[in-house]
Formats: C-alpha cells, sequence, structure tokens
C-alpha cells in the first residue's frame, strides 16, 4: 500500500467516529418517522372524521394545525440539532484519516469527545460494527494520499447522488396521488367548499409540506453532490495534466470536503431500506470508478501494478 487509508480507516478510533455518526444520523431517522406518522394519521383522520361525524370536523382540522406547529417548532429542529452533529462526527472522521485540516470558519468547533463517546456506545449496544469497516474503497490505498484522498471523496459524491435522485421521485408520486384520493373524495361525497377545507386540505396539509419538503431537500443535496463531483472531476484532471503538488492537492480536496460537509449538514436521511437495496447495485459502481481513478493515477505516476 502505498497510503494507509485501508488500514487507518478500520481502528477502533475510526470506527467510533462512524458510530458516532450512525447514531446520530439514526436519532434523526428515528424522529423523521415520528414526523411522517404523524403527517399520516392527520391526513386520514380528517377525511375519517368528516365522514363518519361531521359535526368534529373542525377538530381534526385542529389536530392537524396542532402536527404542523409541532412539526416546525419541536421536530424540525431537534432534527437539524442532530443532523449537524452526524455531519461533525463524520467530518471528524475524514479529516483525519485523509489527513487534512478542521475548517474552523466552516464547521465551527469540533464534536465534543463524551458525545462521540455516548453516541459511538449506544450505536454498538444496539449494532454491530463490522459493516462499518471498509468504508472507502480499500484500493484508495494504491496512489499517493492525494490521489487516495479523490477516490475516497468521489465515492461519497456519486453515491450520494443517485440515491437522492431515486427517492425523490418517489415523494411526488406519493403527493400526485394523495390530491388525486382527495379529489375524488371530494367529488364523490359532494361536499361543499366549507368542508373540503376542514375535512380534506388542512387535514392533508402536514403530510403535504413533510413531502415537498423532503422531496426539494434531497434534490438539492443530489445537486450539490453533482455539482461537487464537477470540482473534483476537475481537479483530478488537473492533477492527471499537470503537476500540481502535494500542498496543491490538499487544498483542492479541502474545498471539496466543505461541499460534503454542507451536503450532509443540511442533507435528509434516506430510510435504511432503502439504502440496503439499492446498496449492492451501488457498490458495484463505486468499485469500477474508483478502480477507473486508481489506473489514471497509477498511468500518470509510473507505478506497476
Amino acid at each position: 500500500m502505498v497510503n494507509d487509508i485501508p488500514e487507518r480507516q478500520n481502528l477502533p478510533e475510526f470506527i467510533d467516529k462512524i458510530a458516532a455518526s450512525c447514531r446520530a444520523y439514526g436519532l434523526v431517522k428515528r424522529v423523521g418517522t415520528w414526523q411522517s406518522a404523524l403527517a399520516l394519521l392527520a391526513a386520514i383522520v380528517g377525511p375519517g372524521v368528516g365522514f363518519l361525524y361531521p359535526d368534529a370536523k373542525a377538530w381534526a382540522a385542529l389536530f392537524a394545525v396542532l402536527v404542523l406547529l409541532g412539526d416546525l417548532v419541536f421536530l424540525e429542529p431537534w432534527i437539524k440539532y442532530y443532523q449537524e452533529v452526524g455531519a461533525k462526527m463524520q467530518e471528524l472522521f475524514d479529516t483525519e484519516l485523509l489527513k487534512l485540516p478542521w475548517n474552523t470558519h466552516r464547521c465551527h468547533s469540533q464534536p465534543a469527545p463524551e458525545l462521540l463517546h455516548n453516541l459511538a456506545e449506544k450505536f454498538k449496544k444496539k449494532e454491530k460494527t463490522n459493516r462499518l469497516k471498509d468504508w472507502y474503497p480499500t484500493i484508495a490505498g494504491e496512489v499517493p494520499m492525494e490521489y487516495g484522498r479523490l477516490v475516497c471523496q468521489r465515492a461519497n459524491m456519486r453515491w450520494d447522488a443517485e440515491l437522492r435522485n431515486r427517492y425523490s421521485v418517489l415523494f411526488i408520486v406519493v403527493l400526485f396521488l394523495m390530491v388525486v384520493a382527495a379529489s375524488v373524495v371530494a367529488l364523490l361525497m359532494k361536499w361543499d367548499a366549507n368542508t373540503i377545507v376542514l375535512s380534506l386540505l388542512l387535514p392533508l396539509l402536514p403530510a403535504a409540506i413533510k413531502l415537498l419538503r423532503e422531496c426539494r431537500k434531497h434534490q438539492e443535496s443530489a445537486t450539490i453532490s453533482e455539482r461537487t463531483r464537477t470540482m473534483l472531476e476537475a481537479a483530478w484532471n488537473r492533477g492527471l495534466g499537470s503537476s500540481l503538488t502535494p500542498e496543491q492537492f490538499a487544498e483542492e480536496s479541502r474545498r471539496l470536503q466543505d461541499e460534503l460537509f454542507d451536503r450532509r449538514k443540511a442533507s435528509p436521511t434516506v430510510p435504511q431500506w432503502l439504502y440496503l437495496w439499492l446498496k449492492p447495485e451501488f457498490e458495484r459502481d463505486m468499485r469500477f470508478g474508483s478502480q477507473k481513478m486508481v489506473k489514471e493515477a497509477k498511468a500518470k505516476l509510473g507505478i506497476t501494478p
């Protein structure tokens, strides 16, 4: 191995950082599930109450408004906090593994060691850490660090963009089906405008906002990943076409890492079932892309296979 990325990423201190990040994102997923469940409950209760107990439709509308307020005031800030924690844990893993400086201006303070330890231990109590090994493609160790960094960073970007583009389509489909179903119910029941507002529109509002918000976040995240990948490929081509110094490579990687942090901090999580379903396909494609990059770097440096 030319650099020590493959060995160091599996050391206990690095596994703990990934475990802490996964635990933080796991909490985000849990609260996101609560958001979805409450929004779905409001969407079901409203039309149901309007159909079975017409006199109580105002209470159903009030419940939907309370769900929306609770989401905005409590759940969304809680999600934002732990999402930033997860992003910082991942950033700590990346900067130490890839030997990049911590960007205080962009990331502010590093996560407290006590918080890291607490999250990592809670993760390890519930899940095995075997799946956290070889977080980045081991083939990145076959080229100097300045090239290996970019191989690891690109693996991050490609996977994320493809995953989120596919997931965002699901939100659009569900929202379309909700609108169609609501329209059919209103027509069949021959409800007046007041009943439609109280029994359909208000109860469906939390679910619709949740779907639109999540769809937009996933699309924005995919756009950031694609933009960052374009930046990385430009830096990679400059490195292959000229003699960039290791310091210049490091500066390029630090700028790319800033983009990765911003995406991780702002991006919503993806359900575990979708991640596991698409993981084999994405890992296959990621390995192919990483092998291509390593082959190009070796040819540039004159490293024999």
